[in-house]
Order: structure tokens, then C-alpha cells, then sequence
């Protein structure tokens, strides 16, 4: 379980729009999802809990598209599991930055 939220962490972590607030505890993994990750995970079937803003200062607090969550690996977690959920963030944030790319190219046409 340990051992899967580790490999879950350091996945996560190099995610753009990922934020860690903390540092993996056991097998608990507190993080910042942007709400496209967020939404995609959960459309896949990811189960996870959301944390509020428990234990955040004002500076680390979720924005307004942004979700904190709590995820919790165990002994039944598969490094499939890991990495299909990491899969999954990581092709939405992509997209995400694809499309503010697009966005700003298409401002930059009309100067």
C-alpha cells in the first residue's frame, strides 16, 4: 500500500496544474486536482475522497476549479490501478494545456 501511494505521489506531482500540498503520509496522498482532472477521474470511475480545505492555509487553498482530495492505496491497489489513474490525469491535463494554447494563439491572430 505504501509502496502504491508512493509510485501514486511522485506520479501526481509531475502533473502540470497538480499541486502537493503535503507530503505523502503512509498510504495517504492529500493533493490538488484541477477540476477537469478531477471530473475526468471520477467519469473513469476513480473513487476517492474530497477533502475540503481541511488544513490548508488561505495560500495553499483550492481555487476556484480546483478540488482537494484525499487518495488512500491499500493492499489490494495494483500498479495498473496507479497507473491508469495516473494515465487518465496526466491525457486531461494535456488537453487542458493543448487547449489554453489554442486559446492563446487564437487571441494573439487577432493583434
Amino acid at each position: 500500500a505504501n509502496f502504491m501511494a508512493d509510485r501514486l505521489a511522485t506520479g501526481l506531482a509531475d502533473i502540470p496544474g497538480v499541486r502537493m500540498p503535503w507530503p505523502r503520509q503512509v498510504n495517504e496522498v492529500f493533493t490538488i486536482l484541477p477540476g477537469g482532472i478531477d471530473r475526468a477521474l471520477r467519469a473513469a470511475g476513480a473513487r476517492y475522497y474530497d477533502w475540503g480545505a481541511r488544513g490548508l492555509t488561505a495560500l495553499e487553498a483550492p481555487g476556484a476549479d480546483e478540488v482537494f482530495v484525499r487518495l488512500v492505496t491499500s493492499f489490494a491497489t495494483t500498479r495498473a490501478d496507479v497507473d491508469q489513474f495516473l494515465k487518465i490525469a496526466r491525457a486531461m491535463a494535456d488537453h487542458q494545456q493543448n487547449t489554453d494554447s489554442l486559446s492563446v494563439a487564437a487571441s494573439l491572430d487577432g493583434i
